[in-house]
């Protein structure tokens, strides 16, 4: 019976083991028509589905995250800002707020086939196009 509490210990040390696995740390660039995407977000999710996911945003055209190792699925969204309004509209005293268009398209975020396989630290450009 005194081995049973060491037995389980072992175990969830075993367990906890492989949650804490090395990340690899991935900055670059994303450009969209040859020009800094000036407001977004890059995701890596696993290209297996399984694991964790990884999210960074992007201010005037860069991003700096840690990934963990293994084959990702990469999503980038970007918007501009295209006005202002009032938090409520009929009160000249709401605060106002900006509001943002979309300018990437689809087929890199919600429909995107863009992958990447993280090989030790480095860097990862996107040069996204409207056409």
């Amino acid at each position: 019976m005194r081995r049973l509490p060491l037995l389980i210990l072992l175990g969830l040390m075993t367990a906890l083991a492989g949650c804490f696995e090395d990340t690899i740390e991935v900055s670059g660039n994303v450009t969209l028509d040859g020009t800094a995407l000036e407001d977004g977000k890059i995701r890596f999710e696993p290209a297996d589905g399984k694991g964790p996911t990884a999210e960074a945003v992007i201010a005037a055209g860069r991003y700096k995250l840690e990934l963990p190792p293994g084959k990702k699925k990469v999503k980038i969204e970007g918007w501009k800002t295209v006005g202002q309004e009032r938090v409520t509209p009929d009160d000249p005293s709401s605060p106002m707020f900006d509001v943002k268009e979309d300018v990437v398209p689809p087929r890199y975020n919600r429909d995107s086939e863009l992958t990447y396989d993280p090989k030790g630290s480095g860097s990862k450009d996107y040069e996204l196009s409207t056409q």
